[in-house]
């Protein structure tokens, strides 16, 4: 591709302003300026500035190996990562019913260290960084758009990433401002933090969604549609929409659709320094909850630790990801899609109004079919959440953030 002095840039659309399309996005742009390429890359991401990654402060949490990291060292995000991520020196994953190590690192025959395995393989390698960390995607994305829009690495403190991990201050205190904060809290965190400012537009472009695009038989150039009317031609067009991408079902005419995975997943964050409210006594079918203390759980998942037990069907992880959080994910299979969200959603239907009846035993009960959830405002217990935390034994529930349904591409 020739370059000419004074030609405006070849364009790049990238659809999906996620982790992938932002790191693709800084990757071509530090790209061109090391080979002098004329080229300029877009993001059209389909969120807009209120919802654009909104909702996820308890998402997914990642477990990094050292090759990944080693990645964002290059594209200069080397600074920021002790700030948003926690070492993880010890993984291990056994099986349920017989006691097996599965996977494990460090392997205790160190001879194992030379596995053909890339991602054991990498964690050898002679370097300072830890073989793996532990970190909430949210962070990474924050991360990220600070280094997309131009705000330097080296401008922040510098620190020794195996010493000092994750420090985004006390989650719990308001007062804490700036990246080190824990300001990525519910809807509109993009907007309220000051990225919209931050990121002009002609980077990153929030609420177009793509419609449609066709390729120039002649000169090869693509056109996008969106749906919002806006047009834009380019020479290259990456899809970076995630699973139910659109660039995938133009391209394959609908014909390779994401397959079924045949399992749920179910994930969240624990904060265990932040008083837990409405934490339930007992499972679905009634049988009690054990009572967990934080010691109980600091016990299960130390500093620098990932764990995992696989049963039968059944897989449940932990992860300390730095800052009194400690990140869980649940698999479960199930042969059709929903069974499981469909079957807890309607026991917990049956258990609020049954509870709302006991409470109110003397009270008519008149439930509307989108009121239903409301009843699980009605209680009798008036100790209030801070004793319940600080009693010796205090039980520590999450409820999952996001349930997801893996899927593969076909």
């Amino acid at each position: 591709m020739a370059d000419t002095k004074g030609d405006p840039p070849r364009k790049i659309l990238i659809i999906g302003g996620g982790i992938a399309g932002l790191t693709l996005a800084l990757s071509l742009r530090r790209m061109a300026a090391a080979t002098g390429l004329n080229i300029k890359p877009i993001i059209f991401e389909a969120s807009t500035v209120e919802t654009y990654g909104g909702g996820s402060e308890n998402g997914p949490h990642w477990l990094m190996w050292r090759y990944a990291l080693e990645t964002l060292l290059e594209l200069g995000l080397g600074k920021r990562l002790g700030k948003i991520a926690w070492p993880i020196l010890n993984f291990k994953s056994t099986d349920a019913e017989t006691g097996e190590v599965l996977v494990q690192w460090p392997p205790e025959d160190p001879a194992q260290q030379g596995t053909a395995d890339p991602e054991m393989a990498a964690a050898t390698s002679d370097s300072t960084l830890p073989p793996m960390v532990g970190l909430r995607k949210i962070d990474l994305q924050r991360l990220l758009l600070l280094a997309v829009a131009g705000v330097r690495d080296e401008l922040i403190e510098g620190f020794d990433f195996a010493a000092t991990g994750a420090n985004n201050s006390d989650l719990s205190d308001d007062a804490i401002k700036g990246f080190e904060g824990d300001l990525a809290r519910g809807d509109g965190w993009f907007e309220r933090e000051g990225y919209a400012e931050l990121i002009g537009d002609d980077t990153l472009r929030l609420g177009y969604e793509l419609e449609s695009f066709l390729i120039s038989a002649t000169t090869g150039n693509i056109t996008a549609r969106f749906t919002n009317g806006h047009v834009e031609t380019c020479f290259m067009l990456v899809g970076a929409d995630g699973l139910d991408s659109k660039v995938r079902d133009l391209l394959g005419s609908g014909r390779y659709p994401p397959q079924y995975a045949s399992a749920v997943i179910a994930h969240g964050i624990t904060r265990t320094h932040v008083t837990q409210e409405d934490v339930p006594t007992e499972l679905e079918d009634h049988r009690p909850i054990p009572n967990y203390s934080t010691q109980d759980l600091y016990a299960f998942a130390p500093d620098g630790t990932a764990s995992s037990v696989v049963g039968r069907g059944l897989s449940f992880g932990v992860t300390n990801i730095g800052n009194g959080m400690l990140g869980w994910n649940l698999i479960a299979a199930q042969a059709e899609p929903h069974t499981f969200v469909n079957e807890f959603t309607m026991q917990r239907r049956r258990n609020t109004i049954s509870n709302a009846i006991a409470a109110r035993p003397r009270q008519s009960i008149i439930v509307g079919a989108n009121s239903v959830n409301n009843l699980s405002e009605i209680s009798t217990d008036t100790t209030s959440a801070e004793d319940k935390w600080n009693t010796p034994g205090a039980k520590v529930v999450a409820e999952p953030e996001e349930i997801q349904h893996p899927a593969a591409d076909g």
